[in-house]
């Protein structure tokens, strides 16, 4: 059993744990869309998702679906973004 720290809440802990977990995901699937191949499914990601993994802020992302900057899906008024897509939105912005 793993005990936290009095001043770390179960919350934050909890994050961490999930982020973590998401972190060992990507490692394990880090051949982006070669997942398809392999009839894997392709992990969608939610706007409060992305902004916990990835520290793009909703009015942010709102702003970039409207200026078309930011790849997604909607299916009604439910907002979805593809993480290998976002992967390659980020590599496309990399700034040298």
């Amino acid at each position: 059993m793993i005990t936290t720290h009095t001043k770390y809440s179960k919350e934050k802990y909890r994050k961490t744990c999930t982020n973590f977990n998401f972190f060992v995901i990507l490692k394990e699937n880090d051949k982006g869309d070669k997942m398809n191949q392999k009839n894997e499914q392709p992990i969608w990601l939610s706007p409060k998702e992305l902004f916990e993994q990835f520290g793009i802020a909703l009015p942010t992302q709102a702003k970039y679906r409207m200026q078309k900057k930011i790849p997604y899906s909607k299916i009604g008024s439910k907002i979805f973004y593809k993480l290998s897509d976002i992967h390659r939105w980020l590599d496309t912005a990399k700034v040298n």
